[in-house]
C-alpha cells in the first residue's frame, strides 16, 4: 500500500476529517493486536501488597492496595503497561508456588500513586504504579496478608522498594480492547464537525485547516493586569512581575507580541532545546493568575484565573506540576494545583460519584494516624484531587459537618455509604474544583470535560507536537476559553504512530503535528530560540544542522566554559586526544574499530561499546569533582541510544552496580530529558533511516548540559541513511581534536588510566580551611591527641608507640585486613584527631586495665572457645539492649551502607533524638577527608564509599557536634555473626563528656582468626522488644509504619 504525502493545509473541514478519521481507525485496529500480544506474553511484572484498603459489608470481597514496578518503561518493552485510570483484571502469582490459582483473575484499576501520603520517602517508590485489586476472600487474600505482614518487618528497616519487592509477588496483567485515547480522539473530531460546537470553537477549528485567521484575540484586554508587568502599573507583586523580567529578548518578544494578538484565539509557539518554554509557560500562568478577573456577561463574577494544563506523557506532567507548586510558594501567591491522573467519576447518566477515591484517601491516612491536624500536603509534587479534597475537608470540618458524621459512620460500617453520603462527598469535591486554579492532566482526562466542575481561562498544550493533532483537538472540542496555546519543538518530536505504511496509507498525515503545518505554512510569527542549558559550545553544530544557524546561546562568552565544564574535558577527554585545546567544544567523539554490533530481533546491541561507557560512567559516578553546573550537587548522566536493546541491556547494567545519578533511554522516550553528561551511543556502523532521523538526531544531541561523548563511526556521517546529517558534528570534533579512533582494548585501557585522584586533596584541604569560624569553634579545642596532658586512663600514651592496626583502609567493606600485608600506611607518629574522632591506631581497648591491644594480638589471646573479655564496652552494649538485639536489613546504596547504618540505628536506639539525613553525613565525611588529607603527606585518595570504621565514626561525631544543641555521639560496632560477639567502641575527644552517647551498629566481619579480620557490610540494630512490648509505635523521630 503506497503512503499518501501529508497535507500542510486543508481546503475544508471534510478533508481534514476524512484523513485523519481514516488514518486513527487504522492505527487503533494496529494497537488492538498490540494489545492481544501483550496479554498472551503474560508478562510477569513485581509487585508489592501494601494494605487491606477495605471489606465489603458481606466480608466476601477485599479491596487491597498493591504497587507494581512497570519495568522498563522508558524502553517502551511495556508500551501497554497501564495508564492511570485504566481498569483491566490482573492475576497473583506468589513466588513460592508459581501457582496461579484457580479464580485468579481480578478487577483492578491503576489510581494515583499514594506514596507521599504514605510517608514512603525513598525517590524508588514514586516511579511505581498503585493499583486497587478487587480480591475475593479466600487463599489468595490469606496469602497477601502474610506477605504484607512480612513486608512491614522490613519497612522497619527502612528498606526501600527494591529490597522489599524481593520478597513480594508477581501479577500479570490482562488489559481490555478498548481504546480511551482513539475514542476521545474520534468523539472531538465528530463534535466539532457538528453543529453543537460553539462559534467560538468552529472558529479555532477551522483555522487550523490553512491557518488563515478570521478574527484575533489580545490576551491582556482579558487578563489587564498581564500588560507592561516591568513598568507594573496594576501593581503586581513585584515577586510575580520579576518573571518577566527574567526573560530572555525571545520570551519578552513573545509575552508582549505572541499573546496580543492571537488568530482566532489560538497560539502556535515553537521553541528550540533549552529555551525555556516550560518555564515561560508557568510565568505566564502566574502573570496571570496574579490579580483576579472578572467574568461573565450577564451574571457577573470575579475570581482568579483557571488555568488547564495538557500534555500527553505523565512523567513530564508529574515534574511541571511540581515547579508550577514550587513556583507559586516562591512568588507568594496562595494558589492551588492539583495533578489529574483521570476522570471516572460520572456515569451514563451524568451522576457524580467521587466516594471511592475520597474513601482509600481517608482509609490510607487514618491508618497512618494522620486525621487530625491537618494532613501535610506533599512539598515536592502537586496533589492529587483526593489529597487535596482531604486536606480541604480536614481544615474546613465545621463546613462539611454532615460529611463528618456520614464518614464516621462509613468508615465503621460500608453499608452505610449511601446516596446521601455520596452527594455530600460530591458537595465537598464541587467545592475543592473551585478552589482549584490549575489542573495538569492529559489530553484524554481531559476529553470528559471534568464534568462541568472545571471551566478554564487559558488552555495551554504543551510538546504538543508529539500528539497526534486528534489528541490536540480535544482541548477545542471540550472546552471554550479566552486562548488555546500550543507549545514544543516540531524538529525534535513528531507524533508515535505504530502501524506501517503497508498496513496504512495516511501514516504520514498522522506523523505530521499541527506545529508542523502550522509553521510550513508560515503561521508561527514568534520563536524562543535562545538556549539557556548547553555550556562548552555544544550548541554550535545542533544550531547550524537543524535550525538555520538561529538557535543561539544565552550565556556569556565567558560563561560558556566553567571551571566544572574545563575539568570534565582535562580530566576525561584528554586521554583520548593529543590536542586539547580549551574553549572549543566539550563533545568527544569515539570510534571503537574493532567493536562488533549484534541484531536481537528488529534491535541492535554492541557490548564493546557497554563496556567502554560504564568503565568511564563509573569513573564519573566516585569522582568528588563531578558536580552540577551551579556546583552544590553531584552530576548526572544519561545514557542514550537509538536501539532498545542496548538500552535494556545498559539500565540492566546500572541496575546490578547500583550506581547513582545515572540512568539510559531511548533517544525516543529521552525528549525533555537533561544531563550534565552525555553518552550518545549510535551502536551500529552505518546510517540508515532509522538512526539518521533529523528528528531523532535533534533531541539526542540537545540533552548535554556541561559534557558530551558520542560513540560512533566515520560511516555514519556518509549519505547511506539520506543527509549525513552527523556530518557537521563529526567535522566540528575533528576541527577541535575531539576524535579518536582506537580499537576495543585500547579505548578500555584509556578509560581506566583516567585519574578521578589529581588534585583532590589539595582542593579538598582548601574547601576546610574555608570553614567558618562558627563551625570551627563548634570542633573540640585540641587538634592532636598527644599535644595535649593526658588524664588518667586515657586509651594512646603521648610517645604513640602502640601498635597500629593496619592501613587507614584496612577497615573498608570487602578489603580484608591481613597482618604484614598493609600499603599506603598512615603516618606512625601519633595519634591525632580528625573533628573530634581519634584516627590512626584504632584498637580494642580494655578501660578498666588501662590497656589496648591490636587486631592481632586480640585476636590471638581470645580462643574462639573463650567468651571475649568482660569489660566496660560489653557492659554498655547489655545495657543498651538489655532483652538483646536484632540486626535490621540496611541497604547498600552507593556502598555507603556504613552511613545507613548509622542512620536505621538511631532511628532504632535514640527516638528522643534528631536523626541524621544521608546529605548530612555525606557532607561531615567530606570534612573529615578533608583533615585527614592535611594531616599527612600520602597521596593515596581516601574512600568516599566502602568507608573505614574511623570515617563512619567520624560523620556520626560531627553530625552530633553540629546540632544545637550539640549530642556527643560515638560509634560502637558489634562484629561478627557468632555469639558472643566481639565488639569496640570507637574512641572520640568527646569520651569524658557526661552526656555521652553510644550508637551501635553491626558488621558482618569474618570470624576472628590468628591471620586477622576482614570487615564486611555494616548493618543497623536493634533492641528486642520484651513480650507484649512494641518499640515501633509513635516514635518522635522515626519513620511511620502501617499499623493493622
Amino acid at each position: 500500500m503506497a503512503s499518501i504525502s501529508a497535507l500542510m493545509c486543508f481546503e475544508s473541514e471534510e478533508d481534514f476529517e476524512e484523513r485523519h478519521r481514516r488514518a486513527t481507525i487504522i492505527e487503533n485496529q494496529h494497537e488492538l493486536k498490540d494489545i492481544i500480544a501483550f496479554n498472551r506474553k503474560r508478562i510477569q511484572f513485581r509487585a508489592l501488597p501494601i494494605s487491606l484498603l477495605a471489606e465489603s459489608a458481606d466480608s466476601l470481597r477485599e479491596v487491597w492496595l498493591i504497587f507494581v514496578d512497570p519495568g522498563d518503561q522508558n524502553c517502551g518493552t511495556q508500551q501497554r503497561f497501564p495508564k492511570e485510570g485504566d481498569r483491566c483484571r490482573l492475576q497473583l502469582v506468589f513466588p513460592e508456588t508459581d501457582d496461579l490459582g484457580e479464580y485468579a483473575l481480578y478487577d483492578t484499576e491503576r489510581i494515583d500513586n499514594p506514596a507521599a501520603l504514605l510517608q514512603f520517602h525513598h525517590a524508588e517508590w514514586n516511579r511505581l504504579a498503585a493499583f486497587k485489586v478487587f480480591l475475593s476472600k479466600g487463599e489468595q487474600s490469606q496469602a497477601l496478608r502474610e506477605t504484607t505482614a512480612q513486608s512491614d518487618m522490613n519497612f522497619r528497616s527502612g528498606s526501600g522498594p527494591k529490597v522489599l519487592m524481593e520478597g513480594g509477588i508477581r501479577v500479570i496483567f490482562k488489559l481490555g480492547t478498548q481504546s480511551s485515547t482513539t475514542e476521545a480522539e474520534l468523539n472531538a473530531l465528530k463534535f466539532l464537525m457538528s453543529e453543537e460546537a460553539s462559534e467560538k470553537q468552529k472558529e479555532a477549528f477551522k483555522y487550523l485547516m490553512a491557518f488563515q485567521p478570521t478574527s484575533h484575540v489580545n490576551l491582556f484586554h482579558h487578563f489587564k493586569h498581564m500588560a507592561k508587568p516591568r513598568a507594573n502599573p496594576f501593581g503586581l507583586p513585584k515577586s510575580v512581575a520579576s518573571l518577566y523580567t527574567s526573560f530572555d529578548e525571545d520570551q519578552a518578544n513573545a509575552y508582549r507580541h505572541f499573546f496580543s494578538k492571537l488568530p482566532c484565539g489560538v497560539g502556535v509557539l515553537p521553541g528550540g532545546p533549552g529555551t525555556g518554554k516550560t518555564q515561560f509557560n508557568l510565568s505566564s500562568i502566574c502573570l496571570a493568575q496574579a490579580q483576579d478577573i472578572t467574568v461573565g456577561t450577564g451574571w457577573v463574577e470575579t475570581r482568579g484565573a483557571k488555568v488547564l494544563y495538557l500534555l500527553d506523557i505523565n512523567k513530564p506532567l508529574d515534574d511541571i506540576s511540581g515547579r508550577l507548586a514550587k513556583m507559586y510558594t516562591d512568588v507568594g501567591l496562595k494558589k492551588k494545583v492539583v495533578r489529574l491522573y483521570s476522570w471516572h467519576y460520572g456515569n451514563a447518566a451524568g451522576i457524580l460519584d467521587f466516594s471511592k477515591g475520597f474513601l482509600d484517601v481517608v482509609r490510607l491516612a487514618k491508618r497512618l494516624g494522620k486525621d487530625s491536624g491537618g494532613f501535610q500536603l506533599p512539598s515536592h509534587r502537586a496533589p492529587t484531587v483526593h489529597e487535596l479534597a482531604w486536606d480541604i475537608f480536614q481544615r474546613e470540618k465545621f463546613a462539611f459537618k454532615k460529611l463528618s458524621n456520614k464518614l464516621n459512620a462509613v468508615l465503621r460500617n460500608p453499608r452505610a455509604s449511601t446516596i446521601d453520603f455520596k452527594k455530600l462527598v460530591v458537595r465537598l469535591y464541587m467545592d475543592v474544583f473551585k478552589q482549584v486554579d490549575t489542573i495538569f492532566t492529559t489530553p484524554v482526562a481531559a476529553s470528559k470535560q471534568f464534568s462541568g466542575l472545571f471551566n478554564p481561562d487559558i488552555v495551554f498544550l504543551d510538546e504538543s507536537p508529539h500528539m497526534r493533532e486528534l489528541s490536540s483537538l480535544i482541548a477545542i472540542a471540550q472546552f471554550s476559553p479566552v486562548c488555546y496555546i500550543f507549545t514544543g519543538d516540531h524538529r525534535q518530536t513528531e507524533p508515535f504512530v505504530s502501524s506501517g505504511e503497508d498496513e496504512n496509507k495516511y501514516i504520514a498525515q498522522l506523523q505530521t503535528s499541527m506545529m508542523k503545518r502550522a509553521y510550513a505554512s508560515g503561521a508561527t510569527m514568534h520563536e524562543l530560540l535562545v538556549n539557556h542549558r548547553a555550556y562548552g559550545n555544544l550548541l554550535s553544530a545542533v544550531s547550524k544542522m537543524f535550525y538555520n544557524g538561529k538557535l543561539v546561546s544565552g550565556l556569556p562568552e565567558n560563561g560558556k566554559f566553567p571551571l566544572s565544564v574545563q575539568r570534565l574535558c582535562d580530566r576525561y577527554f584528554k586521554p583520548y586526544t593529543k590536542r586539547n585545546p580549551v574553549g572549543t567544544v566539550s563533545r568527544l567523539i569515539v570510534q571503537i574499530s574493532d567493536s562488533e554490533e549484534e541484531s536481537h530481533g528488529t534491535s541492535w546491541f554492541n557490548l564493546t561499546h557497554i563496556d567502554f561507557v560504564m568503565s568511564m560512567a563509573q569513573k564519573l559516578c566516585k569522582d568528588p569533582e563531578f558536580t552540577n553546573i551551579r556546583g552544590d550537587g553531584h552530576g548526572s548522566i544519561l545514557v542514550i541510544s537509538p536501539y532498545k536493546e542496548q538500552v535494556m541491556r545498559y539500565q540492566s547494567v546500572i541496575r546490578a552496580s547500583e550506581l547513582k545519578g545515572i540512568e539510559a533511554r531511548t533517544i525516543d522516550t529521552v525528549q525533555g530529558g537533561e544531563a550534565d553528561f552525555v553518552f550518545l551511543d549510535f551502536v551500529r556502523k552505518l546510517a540508515t533511516p532509522f538512526n539518521n532521523d533529523p528528528s531523532r538526531l535533534a533531541v539526542a544531541l540537545s540533552r548535554a548540559r556541561q559534557a558530551e561523548v558520542i560513540l560512533m563511526d566515520r560511516g555514519l556521517a556518509t549519505n547511506r541513511g539520506g543527509k549525513p546529517w552527523l556530518c557537521d558534528v563529526l567535522h566540528e570534533c575533528e576541527a577541535s581534536g575531539r576524535f579518536c579512533r582506537v580499537k576495543r582494548l585500547e579505548a578500555l585501557e584509556m578509560s581506566k588510566s583516567i585519574d578521578i585522584g589529581r588534585d583532590i586533596k589539595k582542593r579538598l584541604v582548601s574547601q576546610i580551611h574555608k570553614m567558618s569560624e562558627e563551625a570551627k569553634a563548634r570542633l573540640p579545642d585540641k587538634t592532636v591527641a598527644g599535644d595535649s596532658e593526658e588524664d588518667e586512663g586515657s586509651d594512646f600514651d603521648d610517645n604513640g608507640g602502640d601498635k597500629w592496626l593496619g592501613d587507614f583502609k584496612s577497615l573498608a567493606i570487602g578489603v580484608p585486613y591481613r597482618s604484614g600485608r598493609v600499603s599506603n600506611k598512615p603516618p606512625k607518629d601519633k595519634p591525632y584527631i580528625i573533628n573530634g574522632v581519634v584516627m590512626g591506631p584504632l584498637k580494642f581497648v580494655d578501660r578498666d586495665n588501662h590497656s589496648a591491644q591490636n587486631i592481632d594480638d586480640f585476636a590471638q589471646q581470645w580462643p574462639k572457645t573463650q567468651s571475649p573479655p568482660t569489660d566496660s564496652f560489653h557492659n554498655l552494649l547489655h545495657q543498651a539492649f538489655p532483652n538483646g538485639w536484632t540486626k535490621m536489613v540496611t541497604k547498600s546504596d552507593e556502598l555507603l551502607c556504613g552511613l545507613y547504618a548509622v542512620i536505621d540505628s538511631m532511628l532504632a536506639q535514640q527516638l528522643a533524638l534528631p536523626t541524621p539525613t544521608m546529605d548530612e553525613l555525606r557532607w561531615m565525611l567530606q570534612n573529615a577527608n578533608a583533615h585527614f588529607l592535611d594531616k599527612t603527606q600520602d597521596s593515596f585518595l581516601l574512600p568516599s564509599n566502602n568507608l573505614t570504621v574511623d570515617q563512619v565514626a567520624a560523620a556520626l561525631h560531627d553530625w552530633g557536634i553540629y546540632q544545637d544543641p550539640a549530642l556527643h555521639l560515638r560509634l560502637g560496632v558489634v562484629l561478627g555473626g557468632q555469639d558472643p560477639h566481639p565488639h569496640w567502641i570507637v574512641p572520640t575527644a568527646s569520651d569524658k563528656e557526661p552526656d555521652l552517647i553510644t550508637v551501635w551498629v553491626h558488621n558482618n566481619a569474618l570470624d576472628v582468626h590468628g591471620e586477622g579480620l576482614a570487615i564486611g557490610h555494616y548493618s543497623g540494630i536493634k533492641p528486642n522488644a520484651k513480650p507484649g512490648q512494641i518499640l515501633w509505635s509513635n516514635r518522635p523521630n522515626g519513620r511511620p509504619f502501617l499499623r493493622r
